[in-house]
């Protein structure tokens, strides 16, 4: 089965990394999800550039997460200039001192370094939800049934994750996991987080 995400080697640290853009392809591969998506490229663009500006922002976001100004200000100081690379950690990380990493708390410890949070997890799972709706989502129906798949999706989340990125469900709130397991949510999401 091919994904839009796939692995392969990273031409800076030669690890195996989960990437957006799938390696070179033989003729026999069908072509990427991107291409065959029934929109224009600046659609393509626009929407790689929402996921990923999301993502960026949500990670960075993840420094001050939950926290207090006050306490933002006595960790982080009045300027701070962060990086989701600890300095000189990956040739793509500054080089230069200055930068702030993250303070490692209960809730920062258990994202990875440089990660998002469940917020992007949730987003690409909407994503993925209107894209096999083929992008268009216009009727009540269509609504219903994007609803429906998307929390088909949600609810594997919690229990898996994001299993095409080696991502465990991290972040799972109480709201979100109230949800998700009330009776019905498959069969009425709307109308089970309403209430």
């Amino acid at each position: 089965m091919h994904s839009f995400f796939r692995k392969s080697k990273c031409t800076a640290c030669d690890q195996a990394h989960h990437r957006a853009i799938p390696p070179p392809r033989s003729s026999s591969c069908p072509p990427p999800l991107m291409s065959r998506l029934p929109f224009p490229p600046p659609t393509h663009d626009r929407l790689l550039g929402c996921l990923l500006g999301g993502a960026l922002g949500d990670a960075v976001g993840l420094f001050t997460e939950f926290l207090p100004k006050s306490e933002v200000l006595r960790i982080y100081g009045p300027n701070a200039t962060f990086t989701l690379l600890a300095p000189g950690s990956h040739p793509l990380a500054p080089k230069a001192a200055g930068f702030k990493t993250m303070h490692m708390d209960r809730h920062r410890g258990m994202f990875p370094p440089g990660s998002w949070t469940d917020d992007t997890d949730q987003s690409l799972l909407i994503l993925l939800a209107w894209l096999r709706a083929g992008g268009k989502v216009e009727t009540a129906a269509e609504i219903d049934a994007l609803a429906k798949d998307f929390a088909r999706r949600l609810k594997i989340w919690c229990r898996e994750g994001l299993r095409a990125l080696s991502r465990a469900p991290l972040g799972l709130g109480r709201t979100v996991k109230a949800s998700v397991y009330a009776t019905g949510w498959e069969d009425d999401p709307i109308g089970r987080a309403r209430e």
